[in-house]
């Protein structure tokens, strides 16, 4: 077009018209500014939001993982009580029934001699984990047993600490030989002159636990 031959409202009238998309690159220039200091700010918030998530997946996970420890904790303890519970460790004392099991196994095992006799009781306070009070509960128990064979008498022990209702220590268990074998013991064995072969000593630490109950809080009625 030749700006030359345009009359002066012609040229306004083109003026104008250019300088509509001027305005427009203005108005949408600042549009897109203004729509890209949103999206910065809402990346930040993105970011921020992604941060605390990622902290209390972290957060969560720990507290998993304790809890998870707490757990297998817990199942080894409950683990431990039901072994000691089906041990007889929390059962109590009852000498009458040790009594009865030791002069039964001394008929099973074939023993020729069986002396025993029970300590006094002794007893001691343990504090446990969550404050609570145990009472410990200490018998010793003395064994002369004796038999032909040490099979026999290492038999009849064994199995009476197995069989005895709680936690059971034996620190000393001392097995004599007393006679040589030769064919005149053994014709004396089978003539039931000679009744012992072996002889024994064993000394074992009965245990168990009661719990105590606590003492009333005079101080808050």
């Amino acid at each position: 077009m030749n700006l030359q031959h345009m009359t002066p409202e012609m040229l306004n009238i083109v003026a104008r018209k250019a300088m509509i998309p001027l305005a427009v690159m203005v108005v949408v220039g600042g549009g897109v500014l203004f729509a890209a200091d949103e999206i910065a700010l809402s990346n930040d918030g993105l970011r921020f939001e992604i941060d605390a998530i990622e902290w209390q997946i972290e957060e969560n996970s720990d507290r998993i993982a304790n809890i998870e420890a707490e757990v297998s904790t817990i199942k080894e303890k409950s683990r431990q009580y039901d072994e000691i519970s089906e041990a007889g460790f929390f059962a109590e004392q009852e000498r009458l029934k040790a009594t009865q099991l030791l002069e039964q196994l001394a008929r099973e095992h074939g023993l020729t001699k069986l002396n025993f006799k029970f300590e006094p009781q002794t007893a001691r306070l343990v504090e446990g984990e969550s404050d609570a009070t145990f009472e410990l509960v200490q018998t010793q128990i003395v064994i002369e047993a004796a038999a032909l064979t040490d099979y026999d008498v290492l038999g009849f022990a064994a199995e009476f600490a197995y069989r005895l209702e709680g936690q059971v220590q034996m620190p000393v268990f001392s097995l004599k030989r007393m006679v040589e074998i030769d064919d005149t013991t053994l014709t004396e064995i089978s003539r039931g002159a000679l009744t012992i072969v072996f002889d024994s000593l064993v000394e074992i630490n009965w245990n168990n636990v009661r719990t105590v109950a606590p003492e009333p809080d005079t101080a808050n009625p």
